[in-house]
């Protein structure tokens, strides 16, 4: 009689931790799709006002230090504080290198560039946690090259007729820029299943301190710069407040962001984010009131094709394995 009292105790309370898992997976997913709609909104409306994304970096790792500073004080100093410094440091260059490419390529080549993220998450996975390469990741991960191919559009594959001529040359830099953001993700994403017993919010005030010092010495580095140059004057009250916004905004997509990391599939983060490539195509057709390019509309369903993929193949790779009349 005891043992099937503690039988159905045991049933009962695997069946409330299923149940938390199932609404911790969802919460993860909603936070995923969150972050990537936010960051979207805010690359567009950087764009449309003029702001240097350098300004932008600086104001926001200002207010996010003093946010977050002063709610964690002493928690700063956590656990592995080396690993979360240097997904912070990370997380600022992916940040900075995101937000300049953005003012000087099209906004959804730029996140179709860096939504590649998966690739070199895959290929950091294998080659520092020993995953291994399955045959649909790899076809995933093609996808995801023959993707970014067609939207980089080099001359030495595509004709003349295919290329504009008149091409802006900082758009190669901004494509440098949005694959060097690529690459960051990925090292940020490996780095973050390290610390997942870190409050995301510490992690957010780390990457804060680095976007700020790394900012600060772009400022007098980077052409456009106006606040540590004395300049900022030449910013309107709109453009201020819109800084601010940013800033206030971003803290929120950045933690969504980091805390959805720890609660799902890095890569299942990766392929939920990939709606943002939809929505910058979506906004930017209904901008410039004409369809988009093809060639890159093309590639940027590649690299949504390859996501997904990749996050069907992580799928498929961690459920439980079962045997016997389980399978049924």
């Amino acid at each position: 009689m005891f043992s099937q009292i503690n039988n159905d105790k045991d049933l009962s309370r695997s069946d409330e931790e299923r149940e938390e898992g199932a609404c911790n997976i969802y919460i993860g997913m909603f936070l995923a799709i969150l972050s990537g709609a936010i960051f979207t909104a805010n690359n567009f409306v950087l764009v449309h006002f003029k702001l240097s994304p350098v300004d932008a970096t600086l104001i926001r790792g200002c207010i996010h230090c003093c946010i977050l500073g002063s709610v964690y004080r002493r928690r700063i100093w956590c656990e592995k504080l080396n690993v979360v410094i240097l997904q912070g440091l990370l997380g600022a260059l992916e940040l900075t290198t995101a937000l300049y490419c953005v003012t000087l390529m099209p906004v959804p080549d730029a996140l179709t560039i860096i939504f590649t993220s998966p690739l070199p998450t895959f290929i950091l996975a294998v080659l520092l946690m020993g995953e291994k390469p399955s045959a649909v990741k790899i076809v995933a991960m093609t996808s995801l090259l023959f993707g970014v191919v067609m939207v980089c559009k080099p001359s030495f594959i595509f004709t003349n007729q295919q290329v504009d001529k008149h091409v802006n040359p900082q758009i190669y830099l901004g494509i440098t820029l949005a694959i060097l953001s690529s690459i960051f993700t990925g090292f940020t994403n490996v780095i973050a299943s390290f610390t997942k017993e870190v409050n995301n919010g510490v992690i957010v005030f780390w990457v804060a301190m680095s976007a700020l010092i790394l900012s600060s010495g772009l400022e007098f580095v980077v052409p456009g710069c106006k606040i540590l140059t004395l300049h900022g004057s030449q910013y309107t009250n709109t453009q201020w407040c819109v800084l601010f916004g940013l800033a206030l905004s971003g803290l929120a997509a950045y933690k969504s962001m980091v805390k959805s990391l720890q609660m799902i599939s890095p890569t299942l983060v990766a392929t939920l984010r990939s709606l943002e490539i939809v929505l910058a195509f979506s906004a930017q057709s209904c901008f410039d009131m004409a369809p988009p390019d093809p060639i890159s509309s093309t590639g940027a369903f590649l690299v949504c094709l390859g996501i997904t993929m990749s996050g069907v193949a992580t799928w498929l790779a961690a459920r439980p394995r079962r045997t016997g009349y389980q399978q049924i």
